[in-house]
């Protein structure tokens, strides 16, 4: 029998920290295990990196192509926190949801994301990274023309670090520039863009893409900020999009963006419209899974595959990779003999 190990951060509602917004709640990975094990597979929840590893580490190598472990660790603070299992899982010889350590952690970059972006001919708002070393220096250089800028944490999703303050309206309104870098280390600098957001999925491996359908967000504050996001029923709704040139424009860019990042599994890709076209905003490896409140699987559903179809689509993708891509031969390398 396969089995599926899920890997995920719990989120405890007693502890007031936003660095914690993105991870999953104890009821959503419950609805998520139960989905899994409903098709057939031996199913197991970890939310300790000791008890994982220990697990892994008791599995036969000839039985090790049977246990994918479902990707749903956060972390917090790293820029490699969401590489976290893939590289467990590549090193020891698992297959793993969703993509690889590198592909997780240059999405996770929305500075390298939106730069490597732009080389494709993806439009960004981006302006630049400010950094403890350069930011008071940086924003008194910047044209006066190009204000309104926007700032937000360089490696955080969820909103996190998103507030309506983070709109600059001149050089001598830092302070909220301040406080991020002082928090986050990095902040990006964008320009602000008064438009929509637009959000879409991908699922499939590199070089085969599929996306869903293209939604804006509507959410009740100006922005999608961190005093929006919740674990309950969200407050955030999808609307759908009439305008097919828009559909067709903001797919298209998005399967362009999962090639170039070599995306494995899945994705969500967000973007902002502009004044003529979708800007890229960021690439989110490691999408939210929660039935209750995640934009991931409402995205699909909203698209026609139910969420129970989604998942089993996303754990087959997860095996399949597992098989075809090179980068699982050195974890293979004690037991190939075996295949």
């Amino acid at each position: 029998m396969k089995q599926v190990f899920l890997a995920c951060d719990i989120y405890d509602p007693k502890i007031k920290a936003n660095l914690l917004n993105e991870w999953e709640s104890e009821k959503s990975v419950e609805i998520l295990n139960k989905t899994i094990s409903d098709f057939g597979y031996f199913t197991k929840t970890f939310s300790s990196p000791n008890s994982l590893m220990q697990s892994l580490l008791d599995i036969p190598n000839e039985k090790k192509k049977d246990v994918l472990v479902f990707n749903l660790i956060e972390g917090y603070l790293s820029p490699n926190r969401e590489g976290y299992i893939p590289s467990i899982c590549e090193y020891l010889g698992f297959p793993h949801s969703g993509s690889s350590a590198f592909s997780q952690s240059l999405t996770l970059n929305k500075f390298l994301t939106q730069t490597l972006a732009k080389q494709i001919g993806i439009p960004t708002a981006t302006l630049g990274l400010l950094e403890r070393s350069n930011w008071e220096e940086t924003l008194e250089n910047l044209n006066p023309s190009l204000f309104p800028v926007f700032v937000k944490p360089n490696g955080e999703g969820s909103s996190i670090g998103i507030t309506e303050s983070n709109i600059i309206r001149n050089k001598e309104s830092n302070l909220r520039v301040r406080e991020l870098i002082s928090e986050y280390g990095e902040v990006l600098l964008e320009t602000f863009l008064e438009g929509r957001e637009a959000t879409i999925g991908i699922l499939g491996n590199f070089p085969n893409y599929t996306s869903s359908k293209v939604f804006y967000v509507n959410y009740p504050n100006h922005l999608f900020c961190e005093s929006t996001k919740g674990k309950g029923e969200p407050p955030e709704t999808l609307e759908g999009i009439s305008d097919n040139l828009i559909q067709r424009q903001i797919q298209n860019y998005a399967i362009r963006i999962a090639k170039q990042f070599k995306i494995s599994g899945y994705c969500r890709i967000d973007f902002k419209w502009g004044k003529d076209s979708p800007y890229l905003l960021d690439v989110n490896g490691t999408p939210g899974f929660s039935k209750i409140y995640s934009l991931f699987p409402k995205l699909w559903e909203s698209s026609g595959i139910e969420y129970e179809t989604l998942i089993s689509r996303c754990i087959e993708l997860g095996f399949a990779d597992y098989e075809e891509n090179r980068r699982f031969l050195y974890g293979k390398r004690y037991h190939e003999s075996l295949y």
